[in-house]
């Protein structure tokens, strides 16, 4: 559990809850164009969609924080106290 540690400097949480926002609003934006074209095929959108939601929520969600990461590093807002 003390693998490691991030400082929480208001970059990092700023850039965090974009990354989740954008995260949500993709996925109520990819869920409310599935369920109904799940709808108008005639098949049970609780049953088909949330498979798929739940993997690219997983896929978008991970994808979104290394990105966040990789920006965090490129613009210099590094954890100082790295290996203390």
């Amino acid at each position: 559990m003390k693998s490691g540690h991030t400082s929480l400097t208001v970059v990092f949480v700023v850039v965090y809850l974009l990354a989740a926002v954008l995260q949500v609003f993709t996925l109520l934006w990819i869920a409310d164009w599935m369920v109904h074209r799940f709808w108008r095929k005639g098949k049970d959108p609780d049953s088909f969609s949330i498979p798929y939601l739940t993997a690219l929520g997983d896929l978008l969600g991970t994808a979104l924080l290394a990105l966040s990461f990789h920006f965090l590093w490129l613009i210099g807002d590094r954890d100082g106290d790295v290996g203390d």
